[in-house]
């Protein structure tokens, strides 16, 4: 694809309402790391919507639940000394609710969770960190429900987690709403290629867990291998199950897959840019069919040719064969074929380039997003006369 070509997916993005919550003054708390993408694009919607935003966060590790409760009370002292029209609780607080929930009624403000997925299906499925019935997975169910029954709202990723939630916590349809993940559109934007690569590359980052099925691109590696195609595989991440990988890496003899260790964000875009194409997640997990990863936001939004699971949040958002292409979870050999299949047509590419930069500016930017927040939020705030404005168009 030429630098010309990408130049063309610089679609307009429709304009939210400049300054919808202007006047209201939010507290963005919790035990959370505020790099964390979710926690950076919630704040950058509340703000380019004329929302103040008052962070207040610790850092205790989300690993430690007693320690991240406990700091949560400091948080709390801290923010006592002002006043709020909105608490927001960013990713993941849940163990930060009760406190953010006193820190409401001191203010007689709303407590808004941003939960973005269910950590206790993520803990259970894809890092497998406890098993169903085992009093780890008890105690991180009891915190998610008691999290839920707190807030006035929760945000939620897909429609698809709304209904899990729903149906696995008991938590009425009313009180959840979808903001979609997004990308970081600072750094995640279409560049010109460099110089085409000697061998056709497909690039994944993300982590080792068992949602994003890393064992699987291991396989159509192997599967191109044996054919003799060229194609290059790059896979960037760390993880639980990085060792397993490598291991296997190793056993087959892949030297057409590279593993390279965690970079920073930055890098990740240009390894993406000098990419042909950006692989998703494959893993067969329950989960697989209720996320839709930032990594899929990531690619869209640099206009670059995608390939992931078949799932049904994916079918949801984005159709086959128009903004990406789709293979079945779990299978290393129907991904070996998508691969060659995107390979050889180079239009196919350009299209999937083009009408997913397209989806991505229209749908799932951060100006796109803004009316979403927006219309959460006032679900639950008091009425307020709107301000004068420029309507949001499309």
């Amino acid at each position: 694809m030429s630098a010309e070509t990408v130049a063309d997916h610089s679609t307009p993005s429709p304009r939210p309402r400049a300054n919808a919550l202007a006047g209201l003054r939010v507290c963005h708390f919790g035990t959370l790391n505020p790099n964390y993408i979710r926690n950076q694009m919630t704040l950058r919607m509340l703000r380019r919507a004329g929302a103040e935003v008052v962070p207040i966060h610790g850092s205790a590790l989300r690993r430690n639940p007693l320690l991240a409760f406990a700091e949560s009370a400091s948080l709390l002292a801290r923010a006592a000394r002002q006043r709020f029209g909105l608490i927001l609780v960013g990713f993941p607080g849940l163990v930060s609710m009760p406190a953010a929930t006193l820190l409401g009624r001191l203010n007689r403000a709303p407590v808004v969770l941003d939960a973005l997925c269910s950590q206790y299906d993520h803990e259970l499925f894809d890092v497998r960190s406890c098993t169903a019935h085992s009093p780890m997975a008890k105690a991180r169910f009891a915190v998610e429900k008691i999290a839920y029954r707190l807030a006035d709202l929760t945000l939620l990723d897909t429609d698809e987690r709304i209904t899990y939630v729903s149906e696995r916590f008991d938590v009425p349809r009313s009180l959840l709403a979808r903001i979609w993940v997004g990308a970081d559109e600072a750094v995640m934007y279409p560049r010109p290629l460099a110089p085409h690569n000697a061998l056709f590359t497909a690039y994944f980052y993300g982590t080792y867990t068992h949602l994003h099925g890393i064992e699987h691109i291991v396989e159509a590696a192997r599967v191109l291998r044996d054919r003799g195609e060229s194609v290059r595989f790059i896979v960037v991440g760390s993880g639980s199950t990085r060792a397993t990988i490598q291991q296997r890496v190793r056993e087959l003899g892949l030297e057409n897959l590279e593993l390279v260790e965690k970079v920073p964000f930055a890098e990740l875009a240009e390894g993406m840019a000098r990419s042909d194409v950006c692989l998703g997640v494959f893993g067969t997990t329950p989960t697989v069919h209720r996320s839709i990863p930032s990594k899929i936001f990531d690619a869209l939004a640099m206009a670059k040719p995608l390939i992931t699971a078949d799932a049904l949040a994916v079918r949801g958002a984005f159709t086959y064969g128009q903004h990406l292409w789709l293979v079945p979870p779990g299978d290393g050999a129907r991904l070996a074929e998508a691969i060659l299949t995107l390979k050889r047509d180079d239009a196919l590419r350009e299209r999937l380039a083009r009408e997913g930069r397209r989806a991505f500016v229209q749908r799932f930017s951060t100006d796109a997003m803004v009316p979403d927040l927006v219309a959460a939020l006032q679900r639950v705030l008091p009425a307020r006369s709107a301000p004068p404005g420029p309507a949001v168009s499309g």
